[in-house]
Parts: structure tokens; sequence; C-alpha cells
């Protein structure tokens, strides 16, 4: 799924903010990742609001971990720009595309970045403070475990009428 979600955010890059469905005249970085993630099949985060989206994240611990390694393509980044203790502390957010390991960069896209109409790949530095978090979606594990139970359940079922067969 975190191959989708960053394949997703990269086919926008470049539209303009009614292309990716953000209409209006309000800042629509959250609008937009909420967008790429319905789009790329991730459901329960729909809002405008970049604190909102990370304490809705963040209450979904079976569908949200924030990783304590580097951020992975697929990842959803939060950055803070004032870094002050304010109410709603997260100022933007982006999609993670790519981390390079040796200039220890992150690269993302994201809706009214460096361009308020449209939508921009962008980089920064792992240790620039304005980082807050970035949090990996890992819903799709639970949906894969599920699936990988009913196959061990029918394999088992299908062991036990063999084995029948057998001592018979």
């Amino acid at each position: 799924m975190n191959e989708k979600i960053a394949t997703t955010a990269e086919n926008a890059v470049g539209k303009n903010r009614e292309q990716v469905n953000c209409k209006g005249s309000y800042a629509w970085c959250a609008r937009f990742v909420s967008n790429m993630l319905i789009d790329a099949g991730v459901k329960g985060i729909d809002t405008a609001s970049c604190t909102d989206m990370f304490r809705t994240m963040k209450s979904k611990p079976a569908e949200w971990s924030e990783p304590d390694d580097y951020p992975e393509r697929g990842d959803v980044i939060f950055f803070d720009w004032d870094r002050i203790q304010e109410e709603k502390p997260i100022d933007h957010v982006g999609i993670v595309t790519d981390f390079d390991y040796l200039a220890k960069r992150v690269y993302y896209v994201n809706g009214n970045g460096d361009n308020p109409d449209r939508v921009t790949k962008q980089d920064m530095s792992i240790s620039n403070q304005s980082i807050a978090y970035w949090l990996r979606y890992i819903g799709d594990n639970n949906d894969r475990y599920a699936e990988i139970e009913k196959q061990l359940a029918e394999l088992k079922n299908k062991i036990a009428k063999i084995r029948a067969i057998l001592d018979n």
C-alpha cells in the first residue's frame, strides 16, 4: 500500500489544486494528502487540517505507526515550521517519495508547498528541526494477516480431509 500511496502522490506533481480536488482558498496540504490516501485506497483519513490528520492517525495504532527509523516511500510526513507550543502544532504535511541515506535527505510531494497553486516535489535534510513526525501506514498488514490466516485454516481443513482418507 505504501508504494501505491507514493505513486499516487507522484502522479499528481505539477497538477493544480483543482485537478486534485482541493478547490477553494484555504491552505490545502492536508486536503491534498487526504485525497491521495483515499485515491490509494486508505480509508478513514478525510480532513483539511494537518493537526486533525495527525491526531486521527495517532489514534489508530493498528493502522498507523510512528517508526523510529528513517522515512520510507509512502510515509506521511508532518512539519512544524515555527516549533512553538500551540494548540494546533502541525503546520504542513506531505507524502514521502524517497529517502537518500547517504545525503540524509527526505523527498516528498505536497500541495500548497513551494507553489501555492500546484502540487510539487520538494526535499529537505532529515536533520531539519521543522520535520515533526512521519507516520507509516500499516493497516494493510492487518488485511494480509487475515488473508493468510484464512488460507492457513483452509489448508488445515484439506490436510485433515487427506488424513481421514489415508486413515481409512
